[in-house]
């Protein structure tokens, strides 16, 4: 389902009788947008459990009660 922001653009480009600008600029917010999600999932999977294993060295039973060793 496009964004709103997709439409208007798009809508935007076609009354400017230029509809391959539009596809290209939605296209690259998607592209931005997927690109900016999957670093953020890698940063937060090679980041997190290191993060929270020493939040346990400091305070005990606090990080990963729950979290498998």
């Amino acid at each position: 389902m496009p964004t709103a922001s997709a439409v208007v653009v798009l809508l935007g480009a076609v009354s400017l009788g230029r509809a391959w600008f539009g596809v290209l600029l939605v296209l690259a917010y998607g592209v931005g947008m997927a690109a900016t999600l999957v670093g953020v999932g890698f940063l937060l999977d090679r980041t997190l459990i290191p993060l929270l294993r020493r939040t346990q060295a400091v305070v005990p039973g606090f990080a990963l009660s729950g979290w498998p060793r």
